[in-house]
């Protein structure tokens, strides 16, 4: 395989004399005319980039651009944890762009490689051994922390769907087969996420593009919170607990049907309990990938609809709510509620289409709403544990109502959302799951 050397004697040879260098505001320098050019207005030739043999930090990249001015060179980074904030500013600006370079980007480089937000062939020695699927890299803006999104979604450790050591590990459903997939965050304060598929065989584009937009959708990477950090520096009682979870995006589930029988599980349980109850019908029910890691996908709607109410009592569900979760299945299923009907109509509009479905209440129908649909205007005031982190963040002597949290979280509008992550994050803080 060729290396960075090699490339750059080659290019050279074809042309590409001039060296370009990232300049602090993430435009390129040119040192042949002197100008700082957009990121927009470069077009890039060929990209290639290289792989490092045992540590993924060892990434480089090579670009081969010509400038507005016309001038030819190359340009390179390393992006691992140690690249310079420059560079990685410069990437993330180029990667974002709508077309020109963009396009570039979405295509192969000279040894097969593809570069930001496009899928590329996993080249890894675990990825040979066990034949996986492609890799991408998505870079979600700074700040971005995946430790603390992956333990808003995933709340206990015993929660076997979402898996997490240091990499985070799902099973997710794409067309009509389940798939394992995994997520690693480098690129230090400037985030890069590389997502790969793990189970062998060939994706189709439009499969790639559901994968992609399912773990986007779960980490939170496309939700851009800089209006949500202003309105923390003003207001004096969020502004530590924001500092502490700096990074943390908004979780939310793959599916509406999943929020729905997340919601029912946990109904007036411990949360140890509600996952518990998850975890055994996502193993009774779900699919497992055709591969080696263990992973199972959460079932459909679909595929609950043909079960009786026994099977799921027998998990550990009171009838009560075995009779919920088909009642739940059957309006997903049908198309009686979708999550681009939630999506589209105001807060109060959303909850009354969640409460006419049998057995979903007010507590249930906003937690859907927020971790389901990522209605980040909502905060679950009727939660328990909701509750009593409001009480101790507003310095109460006792609980809150639901109208005094109603009153007291207006003012964080659209936000109230976020608030509430952060609030399940001090909590699992003070519990010792998590360093803050």
């Amino acid at each position: 395989m060729e290396t960075l050397s090699q490339a750059i004697t080659r290019l050279r040879a074809a042309g590409y004399v001039t060296d370009f260098s990232a300049s602090p505001e993430g435009n390129l320098l040119c040192r042949s005319c002197g100008a700082r050019h957009a990121p927009e207005s470069i077009e890039i030739r060929e990209t290639v980039r290289f792989e490092g043999d045992s540590n993924p930090d060892d990434e480089a990249i090579l670009l081969a651009v010509s400038c507005a001015d016309g001038c030819l060179g190359t340009y390179s980074v390393a992006f691992g944890a140690g690249a310079p904030p420059a560079d990685v500013t410069f990437l993330q600006r180029l990667s974002r762009s709508q077309t020109g370079p963009a396009q570039h980007l979405s295509g192969t480089g000279a040894d097969g490689g593809l570069v930001f937000d496009a899928w590329r062939p996993n080249r890894s020695a675990r990825a040979a051994a066990e034949g996986q699927g492609p890799e991408v890299v998505m870079l979600p803006g700074a700040p971005y922390r995946l430790d603390l999104t992956v333990w808003a979604l995933r709340r206990r450790s015993r929660n076997r769907l979402d898996q997490w050591d240091g990499t985070y590990r799902r099973a997710l459903v794409v067309g009509d087969r389940p798939v394992s997939v995994e997520v690693k965050q480098n690129g230090g304060v400037h985030p890069m996420l590389t997502l790969s598929v793990l189970t062998p065989g060939r994706y189709t584009t439009s499969e790639l593009d559901s994968i992609k937009g399912q773990v986007q959708r779960l980490l939170g990477a496309t939700v851009s919170l800089e209006s949500f950090y202003g309105l923390a520096e003003i207001e004096p009682r969020l502004g530590e607990l924001v500092h502490r979870f700096v990074g943390v995006r908004p979780p939310r589930f793959p599916t509406l049907f999943e929020a729905m029988v997340n919601a029912i599980a946990n109904q007036q349980l411990s949360l140890e309990v509600g996952i518990e109850l998850l975890n055994r019908f996502t193993d009774q029910f779900g699919t497992r990938p055709k591969d080696a890691h263990g992973l199972v996908a959460f079932p459909d709607a679909e595929s609950i609809l043909t079960i009786h109410p026994d099977e799921l009592r027998g998990l550990g569900f009171s009838m009560r709510k075995a009779e919920y979760i088909l009642s739940s299945a059957h309006a997903v299923a049908t198309g009686a509620i979708t999550s681009s009907q939630l999506e589209s109509c105001d807060r109060i509009e959303a909850t009354e289409l969640l409460l006419a479905i049998r057995g979903l209440g007010r507590w249930s129908a906003e937690y859907i709403l927020l971790r389901g649909v990522g209605r980040l205007d909502v905060f679950p005031a009727d939660d328990v544990g909701a509750r009593n982190k409001i009480q101790r963040l507003m310095e109460l002597t006792r609980p809150p109502n639901r109208g005094e949290i109603i009153s007291m979280t207006a003012p964080w509008d659209p936000w109230a959302g976020m608030v509430y992550f952060h609030l399940l994050l001090d909590g699992l803080a003070q519990s010792g799951f998590i360093d803050d």
